[in-house]
C-alpha cells in the first residue's frame, strides 16, 4: 500500500509539473502570436477577429463558439466583414459564414495568414 502512496504521490506531482509547463508554453506561444500580428499591422496589414456565435445545444461534446484570429495584407479590403454576425450550430451555418469561408478561399496564400 504504501508503494502505492509513493507512485501516486510522484504521479501527482509529476502531473502538476507538466501543467505549470504547459501553462508557460501557452503563454509563450500567446506573447508569439501577438507580437507577429503588431509587427504584421506595422507594416500595414489589418488584423481580423472572426467569431461564429454557436446556436446549437451540445456544447458539452466541444460544439461551441468560433474564434479565429486573421491578418489581411494591406491591399485586402476586409470592410464588408466588419459588422457581419457570424452563427453556426446543428443545421449548418448561416448565409454569413458561408460568404466568408468563399471570400477567404477566393484569396490568394499571400493575402492573409491566420494565426
Amino acid at each position: 500500500m504504501e508503494k502505492i502512496m509513493q507512485f501516486s504521490s510522484k504521479t501527482t506531482t509529476r502531473i502538476g509539473q507538466l501543467r505549470i509547463e504547459i501553462s508557460s508554453l501557452e503563454r509563450e506561444l500567446e506573447t508569439e502570436k501577438e507580437s507577429f500580428i503588431a509587427g504584421k499591422v506595422g507594416e500595414g496589414w489589418k488584423k481580423f477577429l472572426f467569431f461564429s456565435s454557436y446556436y446549437g445545444s451540445h456544447w458539452e461534446y466541444g460544439e461551441g463558439d468560433e474564434e479565429r484570429t486573421f491578418v489581411f495584407h494591406p491591399s485586402v479590403d476586409i470592410s464588408r466583414w466588419e459588422s457581419a454576425h457570424f452563427a453556426h450550430g446543428h443545421n449548418g451555418q448561416n448565409e454569413e459564414n458561408d460568404a466568408w469561408e468563399a471570400w477567404l478561399e477566393s484569396l490568394a496564400d499571400d493575402q492573409y495568414i491566420e494565426i
